[in-house]
């Protein structure tokens, strides 16, 4: 197998795990954290000798969390100074769309394909060919609009959690039929220096793909 295919897996395989530990992020962060002190704390009872490497270990992961502002484990919310965004930030967003309406596509209508979704995104704009943009768009919206037809209301969150606002409701989905659509939106948002909190967006529709008639448009 030829080294960069090799490279693209593991790329790929690390942006899968990378997405995984956001999302159950409540779930993984607290067991590694206490799994790491329980470890600890075992091997220290046992091996006495290891209690000064692991004092030793603790403080220097400490340290680099909080004084260099790094996310290290098992101190992954330790730092002693708060998270800077860059000033740009860039990322892509699907959207699906029947003969006239347009909507965000609910990460939940496709949820064999959720954990590759932020990059399914950019990849279909920046790496795919035509056949595999058709071929992905086909099963998008196979998958959006089986789960739009089959009763999606009942599968909706009943608190509220992260990205909720992308969940279709009813009422959202009252007057749109069919989709048949997928669109690519490139979404930039500029920060004012000193202020990372209300970000200025733009966004602009870069690719548009239509299946049924094996069509690939590009700028929308």
């Amino acid at each position: 197998m030829p080294i960069e295919s090799i490279f693209s897996i593991l790329v790929e395989v690390a942006h899968s795990l990378q997405n995984g530990i956001s999302i159950y992020s409540s779930i993984v962060y607290p067991t590694v954290f206490l799994g790491y002190f329980g470890l600890g704390g075992i091997c220290c009872f046992f091996k006495r000798s290891y209690r000064k490497h692991f004092v030793v270990l603790t403080f220097c992961l400490f340290l680099t969390a909080s004084v260099l502002a790094m996310t290290v484990y098992p101190f992954t919310h330790m730092q002693r100074y708060s998270s800077v965004s860059d000033q740009e930030t860039t990322g892509y967003e699907l959207r699906v769309t029947d003969t006239d309406d347009e909507i965000r596509l609910d990460p939940a209508a496709v949820e064999p394909m959720n954990a590759r979704l932020f990059m399914l995104s950019s990849k279909m704009v920046t790496e795919m060919n035509d056949t595999q943009r058709i071929r992905y768009s086909r099963t998008i919206l196979d998958y959006a609009n089986s789960y739009k037809n089959s009763g999606y209301d009942s599968l909706l969150p009943t608190a509220p959690t992260m990205g909720v606002s992308d969940h279709w409701d009813q009422e959202q989905l009252r007057d749109i039929g069919e989709f048949q659509t997928v669109r690519v939106y490139r979404i930039n948002q500029s920060y004012t220096s000193g202020s990372y909190t209300d970000p200025t967006t733009s966004e602009s529709c870069v690719l548009e793909v239509q299946p049924q008639n094996n069509s690939v448009i590009r700028g929308c």
